[in-house]
C-alpha cells in the first residue's frame, strides 16, 4: 500500500477519463485522493475498475455507507465543518482546536485581515491563527505554520502541504495548483507575470479550490488559506474608508 501511494502511475476509470502520472495522496473508505498536474480530485471507488478497487482494499458495502453518509451531512458540512474548519465559527474552533492561546501583539501588528476578530490556537506541534468576520461570523482566512522548538524543522514539506490540501477539501470540491498570485502585489500586467515565475522559483505556491477559495505556501513557512469573502470584506473597507476620506474634505 505504501509503495501505490508513493508511486506515479496512469489511472482510468470505467468511463473512460484518465489521470496521468497520478499519485495516490489518500485512501478513504469511499474512494482514493489523487494528485497530478492537473490538480488534485477525489475518484470513488465506484468510477474505478475491479481490479484497482481491489488493490486499495475497497469494501463495497462499506465505502456505499460512508458517502451516503457524508451526502446526507454535506450541507451542515459545507457551513460549518470540523474537518474543514475554514467558514466555522468561533465556537466551532475551539472544539476542534481548543481554547485559543492569542496574542495581542501579534494580531495589532500582524492582522490575517484588518478589521477582523483574530484567534489563535495551538494544536499537535502547529500553530493555527484565523481571522473570523465580526461580530460572530466565520473564519474566511486562516494561517498554518509549525511552533518552533528544539528538534523541529520549521519549513513545510510537500507532503505537509498534501496533507493540509486534503483535509481542506470538502465534498465535491477539487484543488488545482496556479501560478503565484500575491493579491497585495502592485504589480501588473506582464510585471505581475514575472512575479509569478519569480516567486514560483522560490518556492512560493498556489492553489485555487473549485469554490474559489485559495491555499498559499508562503516561503515554505506558513500556508494561507482563505474564502473569496475575505478578499470581499477587504475590499468594503477600503471603499468606506475612501467614503469617508472624502466626506472629511471640507468645502472649500
Amino acid at each position: 500500500m505504501s509503495a501505490s501511494l508513493l508511486l506515479a502511475e496512469d489511472f482510468k476509470t470505467i468511463n473512460g477519463k484518465e489521470y496521468k502520472n497520478a499519485t495516490v495522496s489518500c485512501v478513504e473508505p469511499d474512494g482514493i485522493v489523487l494528485k497530478s498536474k492537473s490538480g488534485i480530485t477525489k475518484v470513488y471507488f465506484t468510477e474505478l475498475p475491479k481490479d484497482v478497487q481491489e488493490r486499495f482494499h475497497n469494501d463495497s458495502a462499506q465505502g456505499a455507507n460512508f458517502t451516503a453518509n457524508q451526502e446526507a451531512t454535506a450541507p451542515q458540512q459545507n457551513a460549518v465543518s470540523a474537518e474543514h474548519p475554514l467558514g466555522a465559527t468561533a465556537d466551532q474552533f475551539v472544539a476542534r482546536y481548543g481554547a485559543p492561546q492569542d496574542s495581542t501583539s501579534l494580531d495589532k501588528n500582524f492582522p490575517l485581515l484588518e478589521g477582523a476578530i483574530h484567534h489563535t490556537y495551538a494544536y499537535k506541534g502547529w500553530r493555527i491563527r484565523a481571522a473570523f468576520l465580526p461580530p460572530d461570523g466565520p473564519a474566511v482566512r486562516m494561517d498554518y505554520s509549525k511552533i518552533v522548538k528544539a528538534g523541529v524543522n520549521p519549513v513545510i514539506q510537500d507532503y505537509e502541504v498534501d496533507e493540509i490540501i486534503a483535509a481542506k477539501t470538502p465534498l465535491a470540491t477539487t484543488w488545482k495548483e496556479i501560478m503565484y498570485n500575491n493579491p497585495d502585489s502592485p504589480n501588473k500586467g506582464l510585471s505581475k507575470i514575472f512575479e509569478g515565475y519569480f516567486m514560483g522559483a522560490l518556492g512560493q505556491k498556489m492553489w485555487q479550490r473549485s469554490d474559489g477559495a485559495m491555499l498559499r505556501l508562503r516561503s515554505k513557512l506558513s500556508v494561507r488559506l482563505e474564502l473569496p469573502a475575505a478578499h470581499e470584506y477587504e475590499t468594503k473597507l477600503e471603499a468606506e474608508k475612501e467614503q469617508k476620506a472624502r466626506e472629511s474634505v471640507p468645502q472649500f
